[in-house]
């Protein structure tokens, strides 16, 4: 196997996301560029320089009908989602090229061989009392925990001193009588206890992110076609209003000190 260029893993991801690209718009499905990809769409019109990934977002019934059908559809590409098999290792689907092998530093694929993958997130309804919005998001955030140790490689963490070792073993330990099915299970049943198109709000619930991510689900309702590494994608019509919500001014670009990537792992091309 040869190792990829970061060039080269980029571009097999762009290839990925216009294959769900065409494959949302012939089924009429809602998709969009979310996160760091969408800033990287709206600041540099393609990936912000120091990143090394692709993230997009799905309403949880157009996410649904996508993970049920799309393998098959291009060959050469697959999709793994909990939904899917109970044993995977994410939250939510990757969807990924099988002339590529990924290997994740921190994370076991456990059973699973995966390539270069793009990462697909479901939006979820969520609870218009703060409350109730901010308990479930705490039992959500501890059963991601949960899961991220079930399949965390120790390696790494003892090299970044004894006592994190340490720590990430004895986590391990604690969880050896939990199934990853189990977890998966739980995430699923508390992520979709509130259904998208009955909800008032929405978040990004299977994979909390850090910050404020509930808001109005009409924001995900209309789109509008971005510009990302000379492709056409979908983003939110009401893009700033989901992206100040986030990251606050989020076309101001971080301190030097920042922008470094902070995805660790390495990608090969199969022989």
């Amino acid at each position: 196997m040869r190792e990829m260029t970061i060039d080269e893993l980029k571009t097999v991801q762009v290839d990925i996301a216009c294959a769900i690209d065409a494959f949302c718009a012939e089924h009429g499905l809602r998709y969009f560029l979310g996160y760091g990809s969408l800033i990287g769409a709206l600041r540099h019109k393609g990936f912000i320089p120091w990143d090394e990934d692709i993230d997009l977002g799905m309403p949880r019934p157009d996410y649904e009908f996508f993970v049920h059908h799309f393998n098959g559809w291009r060959s050469g590409l697959v999709v793994f989602a909990p939904e899917l098999d109970s044993r995977y290792y994410a939250p939510y689907a990757n969807v990924c090229d099988q002339s590529t092998l990924l290997e994740e530093e921190n994370c076991s694929h456990g059973p699973f061989e995966i390539g270069v993958k793009v990462d697909v997130f479901p939006i979820d309804g969520a609870p218009s009392d703060e409350l109730e919005w901010k308990e479930l998001r705490i039992k959500l955030e501890k059963l991601n925990h949960d899961l991220y140790f079930k399949n965390v490689r120790l390696a790494p963490k003892f090299r970044k001193g004894f006592v994190t070792g340490l720590k990430a073993a004895g986590i391990k330990m604690s969880l050896a009588f939990t199934s990853i099915r189990g977890i998966q299970r739980r995430i699923r049943e508390l992520a979709t206890s509130h259904d998208f198109n009955a909800s008032e709000m929405s978040d990004k619930l299977s994979f909390p992110n850090p910050g404020n991510t509930r808001m109005k689900r009409e924001v995900f309702e209309h789109y509008i076609d971005v510009e990302f590494e000379g492709h056409k994608f979908k983003a939110p019509r009401d893009y700033d209003v989901y992206q100040r919500a986030i990251y606050g001014d989020y076309m101001t670009l971080p301190p030097e000190s920042e922008r470094v990537p902070h995805h660790g792992f390495h990608a090969w091309w199969k022989d």
